[in-house]
């Protein structure tokens, strides 16, 4: 902690390298008192309080600003109770007022600025034109960094080398645009920092499964809760994945371990439901989509996934009740199937206005266009859908 107060004071003096992420193992551990970060921090601190002390009997309003700053620092800066987080710029946000109200002050006083003078003297309007030029002109640069995710991450990767975050975040965002390659060697690179890391091994996982290397998502998945046996958004993914290869059973079993953990997600039991729909358990997964909707939220996805599963089995009257929850615009299948089901109904004005509304908003799709044909035909027997 002593250590990083020598790193926030050369942020506020001298911001020219800034980063968002200061996460294992960008700051090294302190191992000696001898060791320079530890030794410039604690003089730091000397130096500050030296300061104060000297301000508060000659320069007022120097002392107001270090006390501000040495009073909100505290707070965050793990010297008095620990917070969780070994340093981030966010978090001397408040101090810097503190910061930069010693600094006018100090300015002010080498200037000799005058309360009854008619403007400021040079001495102190030059050193406030520059520096507010030069932190301007930093701040704008910086701004650049925010614009796109991508680019954010490639840079925290360059600010942050050494955190094995930056590079998992890098990771995932890489596995995002589809540049999978230069994922994984971002994957690895993290764990090279922090070997088996459950939240780096988890967004490997996420980046295989969105290639369709299920074999090699369900490895990093097992590898993840090997690491965190209480991980339940990993039991969750891997139950997906397990569904995807076919084995049904492994990922209910996975699935179930992922509500034992958390019980407190709808997308999990939509996604359970799915699983007992493909394994042929039509009532378990009926029961499960019916324990989502209770649990809430209610999305379109989640009244997307039960209203076709309804539809499946020809309940309607059910799916159509279902569908016509979601709000617009609604998926083109949910569209297809909720004019389907009202067409069977006798609902024609209701079938045909949707209908209308799947073409409108979804003129290409392949199901509008079987709709499409369904309608021009008319249903024969035993056609329940297009």
């Amino acid at each position: 902690a002593i250590a990083v107060v020598g790193l926030y004071a050369l942020r506020l003096v001298f911001p020219l390298r800034l980063s968002a992420d200061y996460s294992y193992d960008q700051i090294p551990a302190v191992t000696s008192p001898l060791d320079a970060g530890f030794v410039a921090g604690l003089a730091v601190i000397v130096a500050v309080l030296a300061l104060a002390w000297w301000a508060w009997r000659h320069v007022p309003a120097i002392a107001l600003g270090v006390a501000v700053l040495v009073l909100t620092f505290l707070v965050v800066s793990n010297l008095v109770f620990l917070i969780g987080t070994i340093m981030g710029e966010r978090l001397i946000y408040l101090p810097s007022a503190g910061f930069c109200l010693a600094l006018a002050a100090g300015l002010a006083w080498i200037g000799g600025v005058r309360r009854d003078a008619a403007r400021w003297p040079v001495m102190f309007t030059l050193p406030v034109v520059a520096i507010t030029v030069l932190y301007g002109m930093r701040t704008v640069a910086r701004n650049a960094v925010w614009r796109e995710p991508l680019g954010f991450f490639q840079q925290m990767v360059v600010d942050a080398p050494r955190s094995a975050r930056s590079h998992r975040e890098l990771g995932s965002e890489l596995a995002e645009a589809g540049r999978f390659a230069e994922a994984t060697q971002a994957f690895e690179r993290s764990l090279a920092i922090k070997p088996e890391d459950a939240n780096t091994l988890y967004n490997w996982g996420n980046a295989l499964s969105g290639q369709g290397n299920w074999d090699a998502a369900a490895d990093t998945y097992r590898r993840a809760i090997a690491a965190k046996p209480n991980f339940a958004q990993a039991y969750e993914n891997l139950g997906n994945v397990e569904s995807a290869r076919g084995d049904q059973q492994a990922a209910l079993v996975a699935m179930r371990r992922s509500f034992e953990l958390s019980q407190s997600s709808p997308y999990l039991l939509m996604n359970m439901a799915n699983v007992y729909f493909r394994a042929g358990s039509l009532a378990e997964a009926r029961a499960t989509y019916e324990q989502a909707l209770a649990q809430g939220p209610v999305t379109t996805e989640l009244l997307t996934n039960y209203g076709m599963f309804l539809y499946g089995q020809s309940d309607f009257a059910a799916a159509a009740g279902v569908l016509a929850r979601i709000a617009p615009p609604a998926p083109a299948r949910a569209l297809v199937a909720l004019a389907v089901s009202q067409q069977q109904l006798g609902h024609t004005a209701e079938a045909q206005a949707t209908r209308a509304s799947a073409l409108r908003l979804h003129p290409r799709d392949p199901g509008v266009q079987q709709m499409e044909d369904f309608f021009r035909r008319g249903p024969t027997t035993g056609d329940a859908s297009p």
